[in-house]
């Protein structure tokens, strides 16, 4: 435990480490506050929940449908496949599951999928938790040390403890933030309340599954900071580490990745000619991967190989001549002239913040955003109304419609 708050303490102790967070997560919170809404498309409550019976009815007749077309030969896979969607969505009509109308949660669960800065800081914390040693020059004491292999161990815990926070924030940062926005009701609700996982097909609630999302989040964290720091330490390079990190995450963004697209239908993977559920076996492959990686940042000890040590020498020839650039630039300036405003500046600091009056600006600044907000969130189900009167009575005038 005290290598543990050890480990911690080295690591908050870097304030360009704790600024690099602090910045992603407002980065996050910022983009959760601004982005639009995706529900304008949406049915209203009444006509969804109407029609939910009919369009799973729907689903499995088109798969009655594929696997007739297939009878006379055809790829296995695709048959089980299609036998795997008529017993999945068959077993939800028969328990009756019926969505409820939600507020809020629509447009939460649409933006927690998305985890790229959560993992952008992932790499951040593996890269310093591997290589802080050796910027101290103590990495070569590790390897003599009675307890030198079993910091490594603990280093995995403080990855664990960090992905952990880290995710929760996050998490809590959207809740708190779509709840501001458009506010929150039924949360005990089945999940296909919300209109974008109509088709899921397993039958959890709306809680339960903001608790896969939250554990999702937490195993995708770790498992990247681990590579970050196995990177880090077989490299003792932070150049290749985040390049080796920007790298995972760029390939996540530009795959379009979500962890919502394996609840938006069924899905299922190819094994020997079989369908078989695509989550659980994303979530076994992604233990397993893990668990090998930690093994082998466990096992190496304080190995390095020589292309780390060259790309080590190199970054620090490259920081070196970044640094004297900047210096050389430095000395050119002109010298900063003498500040006039000193008894300004002080007599603002005495109005302000010695008679507590930057409370009450903060204060008045707090009330105006929210009921900014609240004018915001009450034009949206204006809108939402009004569009959805437009598309009930487009169209010729019927009786219906006259009515």
């Amino acid at each position: 435990m005290k290598l543990l708050k050890y480990e911690l303490k080295k690591l908050f102790s870097s304030k360009g480490i704790l600024l690099l967070i602090a910045i992603l997560l407002a980065a996050n919170a910022v983009l959760c506050f601004l982005s639009p809404s995706k529900t304008a498309d949406h049915q209203s409550d009444e006509k969804y929940i109407a029609g939910y019976q009919n369009d799973i009815r729907r689903v499995i007749r088109l798969a009655e449908l594929n696997i007739a077309d297939l009878s006379g030969g055809g790829d296995g896979y695709i048959i089980d496949y299609q036998k795997k969607v008529i017993e999945k969505y068959s077993a939800l009509i028969n328990a009756g599951q019926t969505p409820e109308s939600v507020i809020g949660y629509n447009e939460y669960i649409l933006f927690s999928g998305q985890i790229t800065l959560l993992l952008v800081l992932a790499v951040v914390i593996g890269s310093a938790v591997a290589l802080c040693e050796k910027d101290a020059g103590m990495k070569p004491f590790l390897g003599i040390s009675k307890k030198g292999r079993s910091v490594y161990g603990v280093k995995l815990l403080s990855l664990l403890f960090l992905s952990i926070t880290l995710t929760a924030i996050d998490s809590l940062t959207g809740i708190i933030l779509c709840g501001i926005r458009y506010g929150f009701s039924g949360v005990f609700a089945p999940l296909v309340s919300v209109q974008s996982l109509e088709l899921c097909p397993y039958p959890i609630h709306i809680i339960e599954y903001i608790g896969i999302l939250f554990v999702m989040g937490v195993f995708l964290t770790f498992t990247l900071s681990v590579l970050s720091a196995l990177v880090g330490k077989l490299s003792g390079s932070y150049l290749l580490t985040f390049l080796c990190g920007g790298a995972v995450c760029a390939g996540l963004y530009i795959s379009d990745f979500d962890i919502n697209n394996y609840f938006i239908r069924y899905r299922a993977v190819n094994m020997f000619g079989m369908a078989v559920d695509a989550f659980p076996v994303a979530l076994i492959a992604l233990l397993f991967i893990c668990a090998v990686l930690c093994t082998i940042f466990c096992f190496l000890g304080n190995k390095q190989t020589t292309l780390g040590d060259k790309l080590h020498r190199a970054e620090l020839m490259l920081l070196c001549s970044i640094h004297s650039i900047f210096k050389r630039f430095t000395k050119i300036r002109k010298p900063r002239r003498a500040k006039r405003h000193g008894l300004y500046l002080y007599e603002l600091k005495k109005v302000l913040i010695s008679s507590k009056l930057i409370l009450l600006v903060i204060l008045l600044l707090g009330a105006k955003l929210y009921i900014g907000i609240g004018d915001i969130s009450r034009d949206d189900l204006y809108e939402k109304e009004y569009y959805r009167l437009c598309a009930e009575l487009s169209g010729e005038l019927t009786d219906e419609k006259s009515a």
